[in-house]
């Protein structure tokens, strides 16, 4: 049975009008050779620009997207087509990507396929195939439809073992869909957590995204032996 992982609230946008005149922003678009408003917001080149933003300790860490994905599309059970992904941004938008696309391993062309992604509302291969795009919430709830049992991770959710967990969903043979938040700290946004009916924790504390995605996709690995 396949599984899905929606990463949620990911902190994954352009950099927003308010910033374009920013000096920081200014300065790495020009080494990109590009519009300022079609470069990625990263913390790590934005930090003073990030500050004057609402909400920003959710914004600017691309890099943790990166990772969960790099985790995801190099597990056995996703090369197998056992286990998809979708991914949604802290700006609203849905991305779906083509079943077992492998992400770039280097963090600067994930930023730049995800910049033109952004940019452009899909990324095409040389035949001329959607690799990913950028589609309306209710296209991407036609996706999560097919996985009724709908899962939060949260330090706030019910407290759980997860291999006990992962396992007892397995047994109940219903498509599941895991949701991860792809973002540094905060909140999951209302529109998250009004879709989601299990919310749980699998640790006495806050987790990085990346650890919660690595435990889950052994754990379904585990259960699935590809």
């Amino acid at each position: 049975m396949k599984s899905l992982i929606c990463f949620f609230d990911s902190s994954l946008e352009l950099v927003p009008r308010e910033l374009a005149a920013h000096p920081q922003v200014v300065k790495n678009a020009a080494k990109k050779g590009k519009n300022p408003l079609e470069t990625m917001l990263e913390r790590s080149v934005h930090h003073k620009a990030i500050l004057r933003l609402e909400n920003s300790e959710k914004r600017g860490r691309p890099d943790i997207l990166h990772t969960c994905l790099k985790i995801v599309s190099d597990s056995p059970v996703y090369k197998a087509g056992k286990l998809g992904v979708v991914m949604h941004t802290i700006g609203g938008k849905w991305i779906v990507p083509r079943e077992k696309i492998r992400f770039p391993v280097t963090y600067g062309n994930f930023i730049g396929l995800m910049e033109k992604l952004l940019s452009k509302g899909r990324v095409l291969d040389p035949s001329g195939r959607v690799l990913m795009e950028i589609v309306s919430k209710k296209d991407a709830l036609r996706v999560l439809d097919e996985y009724p049992r709908r899962i939060l991770f949260t330090h706030v959710g019910r407290r759980v073992e997860i291999q006990d967990y992962v396992k007892s969903v397995s047994e109940e043979n219903v498509p599941a869909c895991f949701l991860i938040g792809a973002y540094p700290r905060g909140r999951p946004s209302e529109e998250i957590w009004s879709m989601t009916g299990e919310k749980v924790s699998v640790y006495d504390g806050v987790l990085a995204a990346w650890t919660v995605t690595g435990w889950l996709t052994y754990e379904i690995f585990r259960l699935q032996p590809c």
